[in-house]
């Protein structure tokens, strides 16, 4: 499959996930951080990914793994390949000039992470809206597991200064007096999901009392980059059936 994102797909994608990070919309500041041009949001590229490999892989309880490799670039075609194997299938993101973008694995593991933490509702409203913007923006994905994967995102998104991660990295930077928070560049550079069998195989978009739960992890700095995750858990009413583990780095001047 390939497909060329433009500025279109990107400002829907924020639309739906109030990702407005500027190195999807400010040409200058993409520039200034040594990239190319206005680069793609990662989940985007990755919801075309999870829908190719939706179709190919069983049923059970999946584990997917995304690893970001290099930029993906506004208007640049990417090709999407998938090599099956006998119980795990194999994802590559290639750009034109044969980079790789993106590496997933998938396979029948269930990861069990840590879910103790005190648990925040969903409200309906909300649900529904974003399930609007779903319909209407990818029409032609209805896995329930992948639009739960998109909402997880955007909740982290929508109360960021509120997460964990956003908390510890903030606190850190104040800290080493690295740089001011306008000057920060942040990028996904993984995306690990664990999607339970109940959810694996619906397609209706029906959800009952939605609540999740958030922890960030141990912050680590290498040179000018500081690399840190955040796992949130999605219930279904009491019934876990999601998992996220995401990979940030927060890229810093001198």
């Amino acid at each position: 499959m390939i497909i060329k994102y433009d500025q279109v797909d990107l400002e829907q994608w924020a639309l739906f996930s109030g990702d407005y990070n500027k190195v999807h919309f400010d040409t200058i500041f993409a520039l200034n951080k040594g990239l190319k041009d206005k680069i793609v949001h990662g989940m985007l590229v990755m919801l075309d990914a999870k829908y190719l490999l939706s179709n190919v892989l069983s049923l059970g309880n999946r584990s997917l793994c995304f690893y970001l490799k290099s930029p993906a670039y506004i208007n640049s075609t990417m090709l999407f390949d998938i090599t099956e194997k006998k119980n795990s299938s194999r994802l590559t993101i290639r750009d034109s000039n044969k980079n790789i973008c993106f590496v997933a694995n998938a396979s029948g593991d269930f990861i069990d992470i840590e879910n103790s933490s005190e648990r925040r509702n969903i409200p309906s409203n909300l649900i529904n809206k974003k399930l609007n913007l779903f319909k209407k923006y990818y029409p032609d994905i209805n896995q329930d597991w992948i639009f739960i994967d998109a909402l997880a995102f955007s909740l982290y998104i929508s109360d960021n200064d509120k997460k964990p991660l956003a908390k510890e990295t903030a606190a850190y930077l104040e800290k080493h007096n690295i740089v001011d928070s306008n000057d920060v560049a942040v990028y996904q550079v993984d995306h690990k999901i664990n999607v339970s069998d109940m959810l694996w195989r619906r397609r209706n978009f029906e959800f009952r009392k939605l609540s999740y739960n958030t922890r960030g992890g141990d912050l680590l700095r290498s040179g000018n980059d500081v690399y840190g995750t955040v796992e949130i858990n999605l219930f279904e009413e009491d019934k876990l059936i999601y998992q996220l583990s995401m990979g940030l780095m927060v890229k810093v001047k001198n």
